[in-house]
C-alpha cells in the first residue's frame, strides 16, 4: 500500500474511534513520518496514538511526532497572542471579524489548536471595512506579502496575505469575500446573516455557523485537492460539532454548491465511512451540474477551466484580454512570486509543473 494511503487509512480509523492493530506502525520509516508531516497530521497523530500504547511505533518516529506536537503547541501559543491583539484592535474600531478555517477548527473542532497546524490565520471582514482593515494590519506591523500582485488582481482577489516578522512567522490572510474554485461565490448577505458570536479574551469575534463552515471548508478542500488534514477537518466537524442536514441542503441550494457537496460527501463515505443521511445523499446525487462545474472541481485541465471562470467575471472583452495578457506575460515581480525567480524559464517551468502535477493527482 502506498505510504499516503496507509497514513490516510490510519488517520480515518483513529478519528472514527476504531482500535488499531498493535503492529500497524511497526514498519514505519522516516518516509512515513515525512508524509504525515507534509499532510499536516503529525501533531494529531502523536496525540491520537498516545491513546493506544499497544501500537508499536519505532522510537525515532515517535520522537519526531512528539517534537512536531511540541513545536505546534509553541506556535499556537504565540499565534494566540497575536490573535488577541488583532481582535482587540478591530473591536476598538467596531469592525466585526470572522475567524475562518484553522482559527475556527483548532478552537472549536479539535479543541486544541496545537493539533491543527496552520500556515496563516484566515479572517474575514465586510467589503466596506476591507481598506480600513488593511490600514489596521499595517499599523500592527504587518506588510502585504505580494504587493506587486495587489493592483492587477484586486478585482478578482478575495483575500490579501500579510506577514509580520517576530518570534515566529506571523501571517494573516485578510478576506473580503469567500470565493473558491474561481467559480463559487458566497454572497456577503449569507455570510453575515447569522454569524456565531464568541468572546475571545474579552473581545468579540465571530465564527460561521457549522453548516456554512462545512460548506466553505468542503469547497475550499476541493480547490486544493485536499490533504489528509483537510479531510480530517471535515470528518471531525461532522462527528464532533455536527450539522443540521436540512439546513445544510437548503444552504447548498441557495449558494449553488450542491455539486461540491456531492463530491465531498462521496469521498467521506468511501474513505472515511461517514455518510450523510440517505435523503441528503439522494438530493446531492440528483442535482444536474452546470457544464463547467465538474471541469473546475475535478477535470484534468481544471487549472485552465478556472482561469476561464475568472475571465467570465470580468466585463467586456478588452478587460478580459488585458487580464489574460497580464497572466500569460506577467511582470518580473509576479514571475518571482510564482517561481522564486524573475526570469522567464523558471516561471514557465513552474507553471507547466503545476499543471502536470494537477493532472497527475487524478
Amino acid at each position: 500500500m502506498p505510504i499516503l494511503s496507509e497514513i490516510r487509512r490510519l488517520v480515518a480509523d483513529l478519528a472514527a474511534g476504531l482500535k488499531p492493530e498493535p503492529d500497524c506502525c511497526s514498519n514505519w520509516t522516516r518516509s512515513h513520518y515525512e508524509v504525515a508531516r507534509s499532510q499536516g497530521v503529525s501533531p494529531w497523530l502523536h496525540k491520537a496514538l498516545r491513546a493506544h500504547p499497544e501500537v508499536r511505533l519505532p522510537d525515532e518516529i515517535s520522537l519526531a511526532l512528539q517534537n512536531d506536537y511540541r513545536s505546534s503547541l509553541i506556535v499556537s501559543l504565540l499565534r494566540e497572542a497575536s490573535l488577541r491583539r488583532l481582535v482587540h484592535t478591530f473591536n476598538a474600531l467596531d469592525i466585526p471579524l470572522i475567524f475562518l478555517k484553522g482559527a475556527y477548527l483548532g478552537a472549536v473542532v479539535y479543541r486544541d489548536p496545537a493539533l491543527r497546524p496552520m500556515c496563516d490565520v484566515d479572517v474575514l471582514v465586510r467589503e466596506e471595512h476591507f481598506e480600513r482593515a488593511i490600514q489596521l494590519l499595517e499599523g500592527l506591523g504587518y506588510g502585504i506579502v505580494s504587493e506587486a500582485l495587489y493592483a492587477s488582481d484586486m478585482m478578482l482577489q478575495p483575500s490579501l496575505a500579510f506577514m509580520r516578522q517576530g518570534r515566529f512567522l506571523d501571517t494573516v490572510d485578510l478576506h473580503r469575500a469567500l470565493w473558491s474554485l474561481d467559480y463559487y461565490r458566497f454572497p456577503e448577505s449569507v455570510i453575515w446573516d447569522r454569524p456565531v458570536e464568541t468572546m475571545y479574551w474579552g473581545n468579540r469575534a465571530y465564527f460561521l455557523s457549522p453548516e456554512l463552515n462545512f460548506v466553505h471548508l468542503a469547497v475550499h478542500n476541493l480547490n486544493h485537492k485536499g490533504s489528509v488534514r483537510d479531510w480530517l477537518d471535515l470528518f471531525l466537524l461532522l462527528s464532533r460539532v455536527g450539522v443540521n442536514w436540512d439546513a445544510l441542503v437548503t444552504l447548498a441550494r441557495g449558494l449553488g454548491v450542491v455539486r461540491p457537496m456531492f463530491w465531498v460527501s462521496d469521498e467521506l463515505s468511501r474513505s472515511w465511512r461517514l455518510s450523510p443521511p440517505r435523503q441528503v445523499a439522494a438530493e446531492f446525487a440528483s442535482y444536474v451540474p452546470h457544464w463547467l462545474e465538474d471541469r473546475v472541481i475535478c477535470g484534468r485541465l481544471r487549472e485552465l477551466w478556472r482561469l476561464y471562470s475568472r475571465l467570465r467575471l470580468l466585463d467586456g472583452w478588452k478587460t478580459r484580454l488585458d487580464y489574460l495578457w497580464a497572466k500569460v506575460f506577467p511582470d518580473p515581480e509576479y514571475r518571482e512570486a510564482i517561481a522564486g525567480n524573475p526570469r522567464w524559464l523558471p516561471y514557465i517551468r513552474a507553471r507547466i509543473s503545476r499543471l502536470i502535477d494537477s493532472m497527475r493527482r487524478d
